[in-house]
């Protein structure tokens, strides 16, 4: 990123850039990490991306350019006439452009390429990937940036991470040593630690993994195919049934990108695919075959061009590292599951997403969205989206939410502190959405959202709004699993009531601090401790064994305990720190033999024991404050 810095002045005109090295290195997707890497939007006016590959067309790359800078071709124009919008468009722009994979050698047909970009301004850069050093001479205005390969240590742990699918390698000793040798066989090329790694991934077998390390393949000398070993190996050892899929693909040129559907039903089309023995779907045995190819040989589908593949209706992007999507996904109408899982560096989703009408399916668990884009709500037949964001002043309202009738599943509404006005919280409409079986409502902390201006001076304030829109958050009664999370009104919670939830899990909220009252009845599923509560006052515990009692704190005035599974120890630990307590009561306890003998404190008043058969009463005399 140095050689890209405005501050890192070029001598020339434009840098040409060349990253050099074998096959498997790792030349794209390092260029891939610069033309992501947010400081490049900031730095060039114009970028544009494009994959050479062997033939090297100049019209091809120059219409690809264009279209890339958002600047329409019609196919009625030749080479010059786009050249000559190309230069319009660049002219007095600073601009970056990557190259990818380059095999031309002719300097002639790079002059013939490179004219249009003379008139970008100063400091424009040009990137290109290449594996021939002749290739980088001939268009490089700077030093070549050689590419090396992986440390042992990094290989290892790329090796590592495919093959023992997350789990650590100690786990697996048997196999360690075997994966260390070879990995060392795969040279420090990460491509080849990847596809070996997929390949073993669902083979914990010592004797597969030798067969790999013995194999003769690893003699066959890299030039005489231009294949890598190791690529070599992970096919030669793919299931048959795998193999002939695979090698169907290669009827498909370079570079080539097909939909995942359209695979599945060449497949079908050609009988490459095997009827389960339950008379199955065909589809979703296609469907198996491809996640096993994705896993064990790293086909990767994710266009350059989305836009023209008219007929996607799945894409996977999850766990990638994209911080943008193209607003020319949109035009996708068939489009019906987005996985954005794990995309970290994802902050925004295309401002058309609402065109995707078809969408059924929305995965953005685990991004860094700060709000949905507007018109969320006219993907009607929406099934499912994990995180629903509300952002400030912009972006999709719970109001767009609540037009949402069809989902189902698991929601997470995040950024409910940026609703304004409880009453808009109600629009989100829960208690219609009968399909949901699991919800999380998050608030967040303040830095959480751009544009947040709210301060914790007023935490008062915040919590009586947040109680409000809380109150109009209220689900359908099928709801099985409630997230309340960074919720602000909880510290100045004063009386907790929870009645008849009998299939409540989890634990209470930690720390009440401001809370008096809380009752718990009928809630025998209900786990952790009571919470961290100095203010409180009354305690009534019915029917809640999974809780666990610790000592209470001094303050108790009240005590009523019924139902619930507590011995002799249990009772009187609860109750050596109540040196005011003024009522205690106990139903139904036949565990219970003895008082407790902890120093009666003088403010007891009220002792109530009804339906305790096994209790002996021999230590009353104690109980000297006693009125009743």
């Amino acid at each position: 990123m140095k050689l890209l810095d405005p501050q890192n002045l070029s001598e020339n005109q434009i840098a040409v850039i060349p990253i050099v090295g074998m096959g498997g290195l790792g030349k794209t997707t390092v260029a891939q990490l610069i033309y992501n890497d947010p400081r490049v939007d900031k730095w060039f006016d114009r970028k544009a991306w494009v994959c050479v590959s062997e033939e090297f067309d100049a019209f091809k790359v120059t219409k690809t350019i264009l279209e890339e800078i958002k600047c329409s071709c019609d196919g009625n124009q030749n080479l010059n006439q786009l050249q000559l919008k190309l230069k319009e468009q660049l002219s007095g722009k600073k601009y970056l452009i990557i190259l990818d994979d380059v095999w031309n050698k002719n300097y002639f047909h790079w002059k013939d390429l490179a004219s249009p970009f003379t008139s970008g301004a100063k400091n424009s850069k040009i990137i290109l990937t290449t594996r021939d050093e002749n290739v980088a001479a001939i268009m490089r205005s700077v030093p070549t940036y050689h590419l090396d390969v992986l440390s042992d240590d990094d290989c290892w742990k790329l090796f590592a991470k495919h093959a023992f699918d997350g789990s650590s390698p100690t786990k697996h000793p048997d196999l360690m040593a075997i994966g260390e040798a070879i990995v060392k066989r795969c040279g420090g090329i990460p491509l080849a630690a990847k596809a070996l790694g997929g390949l073993l991934r669902c083979k914990p077998d010592a004797y597969e993994w030798n067969k790999i390390l013995h194999s003769n393949f690893w003699d066959i000398p890299n030039d005489a195919t231009n294949i890598l070993p190791a690529l070599t190996l992970s096919y030669h050892y793919l299931p048959s049934h795998l193999k002939r899929c695979f090698a169907y693909c290669s009827i498909f040129p370079k570079d080539y990108e097909f939909e995942k559907e359209e695979l599945i039903q060449l497949w079908m089309a050609e009988g490459l695919l095997e009827l389960p023995k339950d008379n199955g779907d065909l589809e979703e045995r296609g469907t198996e075959y491809f996640k096993d190819l994705r896993i064990e040989t790293n086909i990767n589908n994710l266009p350059e061009d989305i836009g023209n593949l008219k007929h996607l209706r799945n894409l996977n992007l999850s766990r990638t590292l994209i911080k943008r999507l193209p607003n020319s996904l949109c035009p996708l109408y068939n489009l019906q599951v987005l996985k954005l899982r794990g995309c970290g560096d994802l902050n925004e989703l295309p401002r058309d997403l609402e065109r995707l009408i078809n969408m059924l399916y929305l995965d953005i668990e685990g991004t860094n969205l700060a709000r949905m884009p507007e018109g969320m709500g006219k993907l009607k037949d929406l099934r499912m989206v994990t995180n629903f964001v509300l952002g400030y002043q912009t972006g999709s309202s719970s109001n767009e939410l609540g037009k949402l009738k069809h989902l189902r599943g698991r929601l997470s509404i995040s950024g409910l502190k940026t609703v304004a006005c409880a009453m808009d919280a109600k629009d989100a409409n829960l208690k219609d959405k009968v399909d949901l079986k699991k919800l999380e409502m998050r608030w967040g902390k303040d830095d959480d959202v751009d544009g947040d201006s709210r301060k914790d001076d007023d935490i008062d304030g915040d919590s009586r709004h947040d109680r409000e829109v809380l109150e109009q958050l209220k689900p359908h009664t099928n709801l099985e699993h409630l997230v309340i999370q960074s919720y602000k009104a909880f510290p100045l919670l004063q009386e907790l009531c929870i009645r008849d939830c009998p299939k409540l899990t989890k634990s209470l909220p930690k720390h009440l601090p401001c809370l008096k009252n809380l009752e718990i009845v009928d809630c025998e599923k209900l786990g952790g401790l009571l919470p961290t509560a100095p203010s409180i006052l009354e305690l009534e515990l019915d029917k809640c064994d999974a809780l666990q009692l610790e000592p209470l704190t001094c303050g108790h005035r009240e005590l009523e305990i019924r139902d619930s599974n507590m011995d002799d120890s249990v009772l009187e630990q609860m109750l050596q720190r109540c040196t005011l307590l003024k009522n205690l009561c106990l139903w139904n306890r036949s565990e219970i033999r003895s008082l407790p003998e902890v120093r009666v404190p003088i403010t007891l008043k009220q002792f109530s024991i009804n339906s305790c058969e096994n209790l002996d009463y021999s230590n009353i005399f104690l109980y000297t404050p006693l009125e009743s």
